[in-house]
């Protein structure tokens, strides 16, 4: 054995160059290996040689970090991190070729590698910043402080909880930190933290809504938004043993299992809790759960109506309030039902707490409407009963028609038990009443007998007629006074025909528009209508015309002069040759003298705003367009002069003219009803109370003209727009 060492000693010594040189070559290639191999697993293709790591680098090549290298981010941004990702990738090799890798991936990633220069160093000092429709997010207030009592990382929220997704948002962690635990619309659960005030009106099934309105009045979001979140987050014990095998050392404090979990370790919130969902969740049929546990089906009918279910051969039209998921709870919350203490119930003041003072009279008309409805129903259904079951007709029919008794009478007893009368959903009661009444018309003329009713006494809207759907269910049924005299809806919308927006300003909710040109557009399109019937006796009415005098009774009583004379039944406005042909029979007469309002009109003054521009006429003669005697001149006189086209000019003009003409006579209609409050606002240096009277004096002036910008299109149209822009600040500043 000594012998042999011996003889290696001397084999070294010998060779001790050679050696030297192979082991400066073996320094050299580790060496080179060893760069080489550090450079490879820098790459990310490094990661995609194992299978079990392609889902994850497909997932990292389609994200937005697609561009950063895997180490800058499961590394910490040190010299030890970097080496520690050597040894890492070796030992991930090993394991990979052995066999010995586990079935659990995870990667951890530090704050420092986020927050490293020229990645996210300045995230935290940005400020609040929009994460998706308008839902405001704060780094600093998340990353800075603890929150509910935990430590959060940016892999808390920027997480990987599925494959297909690389350091995205998680929603649901989101959730899991502010509903766990939490009451809706209070503390981390207060919807206004994320969303905030609502900014816009949005428009929901046709219908536009402004959150602001609800919002000054403190309506907690709940009371619409009832169900928008699902699931408790809660921990089942078994999640534990996914992980941990020895279940003799759990740990109960939330605490501590929160800063090993999240602050300390990145694991995923649902490898632990179940999930909560929040959003635009579909409301369930059943409205009130917690009720029916106990109670059971004690309200089905009255869910029924408000789902819009229950009745026979009646279209299923759910409640607006269902389409807004309000349940149960956001109406029924007055105490001290009558019989039974305690319990909740709805009133009038569940609609004006949400809706405001005036959704209390939509409440009156929709509890009193139906219930006029039904007594007259029951009447009639009881009325065909009668005669059914007095008939001697043969059996088919008389069967037939018993049939038909009983299937309106359980449409009847459907809305008396619901016994909302309208308040659970308005039009379905009374789509149930409607089909009960058609149903008993049909058993008695089954029977051979008929029963007089009016159909449209019961019928219901259509729903493109939005404003009779939604709110004022009945209208059409109701007569009012307006401007002294009788106004019936019903001639008007349901069997006239008529939008509602004819005569109301829908952008100004409410504003009617009382103006004889809107009635007489429909009303004097008749040539048998009589007169008297809506003006009565004008025969000793005296009325400023354009700034005269103008004696009715001259005209009519005394002269014989009919009202057809003057006001021909197609159009509601004085045709002036009538006028003509007795007040123009001296040619040399002096137009002005008569017209000093349309003189001044072509002049480019006359306005109480002040002056304009001439009209391009002004220099003609009256005669040139008004032929003699002096008439009214229609687009055929542009075209004695002008080319063809002018004719198209004209219609134009007067179109342009009486549009402006009705906008600013809304404005001015809304300011009248906040008259007392126009000198407390000022505008440009000017009162609004002045504003106001000028703008009146003007309508009156451009009225007086007649001539809908013919005698000066760019002068009255300029001053009309004008007028109606600044009364519009004047009410926006009365708003604010």
């Amino acid at each position: 054995m000594a012998s042999l060492l011996l003889d290696f000693w001397q084999f070294l010594k010998q060779h001790r160059k050679a050696l030297r040189r192979a082991a400066l070559a073996v320094a050299v290639l580790v060496v080179v290996v060893a760069a080489i191999f550090v450079r490879i697993s820098e790459s990310p293709r490094f990661c995609y040689a194992c299978h079990i790591m392609r889902p994850y680098y497909r997932a990292w090549e389609e994200s937005s970090h697609k561009e950063v290298n895997c180490l800058e981010c499961h590394y910490p941004p040190t010299i030890g991190g970097h080496v520690k990702s050597k040894f890492v990738a070796i030992s991930q090799i090993v394991q990979y070729f052995t066999g010995s890798y586990g079935t659990r991936f995870w990667a951890e990633i530090d704050d420092d590698a986020c927050l490293r220069e020229g990645c996210h160093d300045t995230r935290l000092l940005s400020g609040a910043v929009t994460f998706k429709e308008d839902i405001a997010f704060d780094h600093a207030f998340h990353l800075g402080e603890m929150r509910r009592g935990k430590r959060l990382r940016c892999t808390s929220c920027h997480s990987q909880m599925v494959i297909g997704t690389h350091i995205e948002v998680t929603e649901s962690v989101c959730f899991t930190c502010h509903f766990k635990d939490a009451v809706l619309g209070k503390g981390t659960a207060d919807c206004l933290i994320c969303h905030g005030p609502p900014g816009k009106s949005v428009t929901y099934k046709g219908v536009t809504f402004d959150h602001a309105a609800y919002l000054e009045r403190d309506v907690p979001c709940a009371k619409c938004h009832m169900h928008v979140v699902e699931g408790d987050g809660r921990v089942p014990e078994t999640r534990c043993y996914s992980c941990h095998g020895d279940r003799s050392n759990m740990v109960s404090d939330p605490v501590l299992l929160h800063r090993t979990h999240v602050t300390d370790h990145k694991v995923e919130c649902f490898e632990c809790h179940l999930e909560i969902r929040h959003g635009a969740l579909e409301l369930s049929p059943l409205l009130a759960p917690e009720c029916s546990t106990c109670h059971g089906d004690r309200h089905s009918v009255q869910e029924g109506v408000y789902i819009g279910t229950g009745g026979l051969d009646t279209p299923s039209v759910a409640s607006a309030m269902f389409d807004g998921q309000v349940s149960c709870s956001g109406c029924h919350t007055a105490s001290g039902h009558a019989g039974t203490a305690g319990f909740p119930r709805a009133t009038r003041g569940s609609c004006v707490s949400c809706h405001g003072v005036a959704f209390g009279q939509v409440y009156d008309s929709w509890t009193t409407e139906t219930k006029k409805s039904y007594e007259k129903a029951k009447a009639m259904v009881a009325a065909a009963k009668a005669t059914v079951y007095a008939t001697g007709s043969s059996d088919p029919a008389r069967a037939h028609a018993r049939t038909l008794i009983a299937q309106a009478e359980k449409n009847l007893e459907l809305v008396a038990e619901d016994g909302s009368y309208g308040a659970h959903n308005v039009i379905y009661a009374n789509a149930l009443i409607e089909t009960a009444v058609t149903k008993a018309a049909g058993a008695a003329k089954a029977a051979g007998r008929k029963i007089h009713y009016a159909p449209a006494t019961f019928r219901v809207p259509a729903e493109e007629d939005t404003c009779a759907w939604r709110c004022h269910f009945g209208i059409e049924r109701r007569v009012i006074a307006v401007g002294g005299k009788s106004f019936d809806h019903g001639g008007h919308l349901s069997r006239g025909g008529i939008e509602c927006a004819s005569c109301h300003d829908l952008e100004r909710h409410g504003l009617t528009l009382p103006t004889a040109y809107n009635c007489s557009a429909c009303h004097h399109a008749r040539g048998d209508v009589d007169c008297s019937s809506c003006h009565g006796d004008v025969s000793r009415l005296s009325v400023t015309y354009r700034d005269r005098e103008f004696d009715h009774g001259v005209h009519s009583a005394r002269s014989g002069l009919g009202c057809n004379g003057c006001h021909p039944a197609d159009s509601p406005s004085v045709v002036r040759a009538d006028c003509s042909s007795c007040h123009h029979k001296d040619e040399a007469k002096n137009c002005a003298s008569c017209h000093a309002t349309q003189a001044k009109m072509l002049a480019g003054f006359g306005a109480a705003r002040g002056r304009g521009k001439p009209s391009p006429m002004a220099t003609l003669g009256c005669k040139a367009c008004h032929s003699q005697p002096p008439v009214r001149p229609d687009a055929g006189a542009c075209t004695k002069c002008h080319p063809a086209g002018y004719a198209n000019i004209f219609k134009a003009w007067g179109k342009t003219s009486q549009e402006n003409y009705r906008k600013l006579s809304i404005k001015i209609e809304e300011a009248r009803r906040h008259r007392t409050a126009l000198a407390g606002v000022a505008v440009d240096g000017r009162n609004g109370a002045e504003i106001y009277r000028r703008a009146e004096a003007d309508l009156k002036w451009a009225g007086a003209d007649g001539s809908w910008g013919t005698h000066n299109n760019a002068y009255v149209n300029e001053i009309l727009k004008k007028d109606a822009d600044e009364l519009e600040q004047v009410l926006t500043e009365m708003g604010d």
